[in-house]
């Protein structure tokens, strides 16, 4: 009989652990930073010996005092403000899932911010053009030179391919005024339109890829259909390779981790040097490009500064709300960039042929 209550109350406490930490997980759109935020979860979980559902169930006072103790810890530890909040995330989010009141503001005036505000610190440090031109020459997968090559000449936030999955309909030869192919894309980012995408959607903003990051999509696109996939404007931008034995679907989409997986795994065959400092990286697997582009649009280009928040994706001011550039405007602004972003010398040369001539 006492087993048989024990088995009951134990099916119970599991049936109400997976319960919470489900809330924890559907409030979290990317499988990364699910996996990032639970491991941090993990970490407070074991710091204070209890487990999700007992944690859920504990008094607000009681809940904070463990909060304070664990981000004083940290603190002692040395870590620097910026990678504790990182470690808090997690805890915070699958107390606000789970409805748990918490005194946020208290919790947060005892992170230590840094003393030494530095770009290397902050991980604010950009590639630099040698950098990118050693990932390009230290991979031979078409999809990874891609991927270089799109971050590269877009500055776009990882979740671009995600949210929502970026697709072939998202891409447009961009011509000039005149109807002359530049050689360029233009590709329509973020775009989620409810009555369903065009070219004209108020949804998502424009952004660009020079003639050789469109060269670099073109060539993968090609070793994607000789290898038999149907293109149709439906197809993904990137797609998944098929892997025997691990139910990974070929020609689905690419998630999130899968673009940070090849990222890394090419920065560490190109032997990119990185400084850690506490748990984080001066160059960011994937923001080291938006750095790059945001640094190339902003100096020394004469570029609209305004025009410029845009290919960012930037909200800023007034400006950031009423301010609504076509996308021929947006696309004068960025060609003034196009050479400081192409990586090949060789190519550099050629746009500087065209212009002279077209000058002339």
């Amino acid at each position: 009989m006492q087993n048989a209550l024990k088995s009951k109350f134990q099916q119970k406490e599991e049936k109400s652990e997976s319960q919470v930490l489900r809330r924890f997980r559907n409030g979290i759109e990317e499988e990364k930073t699910y996996l990032d935020y639970k491991k941090n979860l993990d970490k407070f979980c074991k710091h204070i010996s209890m487990n999700y559902d007992q944690i859920v169930k504990l008094e607000i006072d009681i809940l904070q005092n463990h909060l304070e103790d664990w981000v004083m810890s940290l603190t002692e530890r040395g870590l620097k403000g910026v990678t504790t909040k990182k470690m808090l995330a997690g805890p915070m989010k699958f107390l606000d899932m789970n409805r748990r009141l918490y005194h946020k503001k208290a919790l947060m005036g005892l992170v230590r911010e840094n003393g030494n505000k530095s770009d290397e610190i902050s991980g604010n440090v950009p590639y630099t053009g040698t950098d990118i031109k050693r990932m390009l020459e230290g991979t031979k997968k078409l999809r990874t030179k891609a991927i270089i090559h799109f971050f590269n000449s877009t500055g776009a936030r990882p979740q671009s391919f995600t949210d929502p999955i970026l697709r072939m309909k998202h891409l447009f030869i961009q011509y000039d005024k005149s109807g002359k192919d530049t050689g360029c894309y233009a590709v329509r980012i973020y775009d989620n339109s409810p009555e369903g995408f065009s070219e004209n959607s108020k949804h998502g903003y424009w952004a660009f890829l020079t003639p050789e990051a469109r060269n670099a999509l073109d060539v993968y696109f090609k070793s994607r259909k000789l290898n038999g996939e149907v293109f149709d404007k439906e197809n993904p931008l990137l797609v998944t390779y098929s892997k025997p034995g691990t139910g990974i679907v070929k020609n689905r989409h690419m998630e999130v981790a899968g673009i940070y997986d090849a990222l890394e795994l090419v920065i560490k065959s190109a032997g990119i040097e990185r400084k850690k400092i506490d748990e984080r990286f001066d160059k960011a697997i994937v923001y080291g490009f938006r750095k790059r582009f945001n640094t190339i649009l902003k100096l020394g280009n004469s570029i609209n500064p305004n025009i410029a928040e845009k290919l960012m994706h930037h909200k800023k001011g007034l400006d950031g709300r009423y301010l609504t550039p076509t996308r021929e405007e947006c696309f004068t602004e960025f060609k003034k960039a196009i050479i400081d972003l192409t990586i090949d010398d060789s190519e550099r040369k050629s746009i500087r042929i065209e212009e002279l001539e077209e000058k002339k």
